[in-house]
């Protein structure tokens, strides 16, 4: 009882919410330990069998199969309900890596560039849409207390998928390992069918003003050309998708010669991914939200940038097997632990109505450009150049990204100066306030929208804002306005 008790207030439960969280960890674990098994061996087989120098060409293709999987996915996640939604993506992933075993035990060659692609996509789609659906159970506040740690325990599946392909890896042949995903995607599919059995399978909900998804990325775009946030955002997303493919060509070159079989990579991959998920999953328990709260998002948006600089500096000056870890653990430990926590945020800080619209322009638009970006990148690479010259071109565009980064940090604080001036109510300081305290400059810019403010009523909301954003510089605001 006392256990039971303890694991209630580690998690955040009420009373009721025992059995709804139970069924949605379960699915967390299952979607964390097969994209970690997912991730680890099509990398051994591909840059073992396929070789590293052909990632170029799966760039391309990724991003090629990538922008109408993800316009599909636009057309239909608001006209079904997230669980018949999840059923289909679950049936066409696990026929995806299905099909890619298959094809592995019979072609070789040809079922490993499947795999390899099939991650790809996958690894894009399966987790966002995981959220969706679990948002669905919760209201506003059961999902701003239970969701982080959910999404949090996908990293304990994918630390049980990195220590059970070490311990298998060297004696399995690693081409099962996509029939073990296989596997755990169709006991998911299974899962949300019974759960969801005999409900309805049409969304009540009817969509916006956007009908299709190629006009939700057109309207993306347009509010892209008024929005200095989102065309920064936009940029940057390009170059971190460049860099992440960059490095992964860099590292994977390191790691394949350094291990002379899949197998002996695959297990390496393995032990990799299950201890550097297991410090990701205690980071983001007890350290992100803590930094964010004390440094500042703007800050805390210059890490994942920094890193990648170090990582490609050392890289750079050499392409050693010690870089290559580092690399590794800057695109598989840096990436999701601080950058997509605070890229999450980011997105708050637009208009509520454009948010969909935005992703939808950075999913189908963005991140393809950013493979095929990479792709071209590393087919102009001249023939044997040292993997050096390849991470000094890399270190470039890090500079680039991390000049981004400042340019976002600027345009964050005017969205979010215009976002807190629409608000009508105290308690939206509270929500905006998860996005990080203004600065001296900021906060008298919004002390400003006092002077418009046409009642006493409003002008004290604004004050109220003004103290719970920035508590430092409010009292030096409000006596410049008065």
């Amino acid at each position: 009882m006392n256990l039971r008790r303890g694991l209630f207030r580690l998690l955040m439960l009420r009373q009721g919410e025992g059995r709804i969280v139970l069924f949605l960890a379960t699915l967390a674990v299952l979607a964390g330990f097969g994209l970690s098994v997912g991730r680890a061996s099509s990398d051994a087989l591909f840059f073992k069998r396929y070789g590293v120098d052909h990632l170029p060409q799966m760039y391309a293709l990724i991003a090629l199969v990538l922008i109408p999987v993800s316009l599909a996915y636009a057309a239909f996640v608001d006209r079904l309900t997230s669980h018949r939604m999840f059923v289909h993506m679950l049936l066409g992933f696990g026929a995806m890596v299905g099909i890619s075993w298959l094809a592995m035990t019979v072609k070789g060659n040809t079922g490993i560039a499947l795999y390899f692609i099939s991650y790809g996509v996958i690894s894009e789609l399966l987790l966002a849409h995981f959220e969706l659906y679990t948002v669905g159970f919760f209201d506003a506040q059961q999902a701003k207390r239970l969701l982080p740690s959910l999404l949090a325990i996908t990293r304990l599946g994918a630390m049980l998928g990195g220590v059970f392909l070490g311990v298998m890896g060297s004696g399995m042949a690693t081409e099962h390992a996509a029939l073990v995903w296989t596997l755990c995607l169709a006991a998911a599919l299974g899962l949300v069918a019974w759960r969801h059995r005999g409900e309805p399978t049409r969304c009540l909900i009817k969509r916006g003003h956007a009908s299709t998804p190629v006009l939700m990325v057109r309207e993306g775009l347009m509010f892209a050309r008024q929005s200095r946030l989102m065309r920064v955002t936009a940029l940057g997303m390009f170059l971190v998708v460049l860099l992440l493919s960059l490095q992964e060509y860099l590292v994977g070159k390191i790691f394949a010669q350094h291990y002379p079989s899949e197998r002996e990579l695959a297990s390496f991959f393995g032990w990799f991914s299950a201890i550097l998920n297991g410090g990701v999953l205690l980071i983001q328990l007890f350290l992100t939200g803590r930094m964010i709260r004390h440094l500042g998002l703007k800050t805390m948006n210059l890490v994942y940038p920094l890193t990648t600089l170090l990582s490609f500096g050392l890289l750079t000056v050499s392409a050693s097997y010690f870089a290559a870890v580092l690399g590794r653990v800057n695109t598989a430990g840096m990436l999701p632990c601080f950058r997509n926590t605070v890229a999450g945020l980011f997105f708050h800080a637009l208009p509520a109505y454009m948010q969909g619209r935005a992703r939808a322009m950075i999913t189908g638009l963005v991140l393809p450009l950013g493979l095929l970006g990479a792709a071209l990148f590393l087919w102009l690479e001249p023939k044997g150049a040292p993997l050096e010259w390849v991470a000094g071109g890399g270190f470039v565009f890090a500079i680039a990204l991390f000049w981004v980064k400042l340019r976002k940090n600027d345009a964050y604080a005017e969205s979010l100066v215009e976002l807190v001036g629409q608000s009508v109510f105290t308690a939206d300081a509270d929500k905006v306030l998860q996005l990080g305290s203004l600065d001296r400059a900021t906060a008298f810019r919004l002390a400003g929208f006092m002077r418009q403010a046409g009642n006493s009523a409003l002008m004290n909301n604004y004050a109220d804002m003004l103290e719970t954003l920035a508590q430092e510089h409010a009292g030096a605001a409000m006596l410049d306005v008065y």
